[in-house]
């Protein structure tokens, strides 16, 4: 997803509205207190600007081959 990212990171902007598709994996543990901690990761594929606010001017970049783990 690094490209995507280069590509968020020049075209998003705080406050933006986004969508993003993917995965989520949602992991509990305990704390060294006792208390329950449940951290949230996503995994993404797709990021975009949302449309419900706004429009989107888009402009192609060439392809570069990403490797996948």
């Amino acid at each position: 997803m690094r490209q995507e990212t280069w590509g968020a990171s020049n075209s998003l902007h705080k406050g933006d509205s986004v969508v993003l598709a993917g995965d989520l994996t949602v992991e509990g543990f305990v704390r060294q207190d006792g208390t329950n901690g449940v951290p949230q990761e996503i995994t993404a594929d797709h990021l975009g600007a949302s449309l419900r606010f706004g429009t989107v001017t888009i402009t192609k970049t060439g392809k570069t081959p990403v490797a996948r783990h």
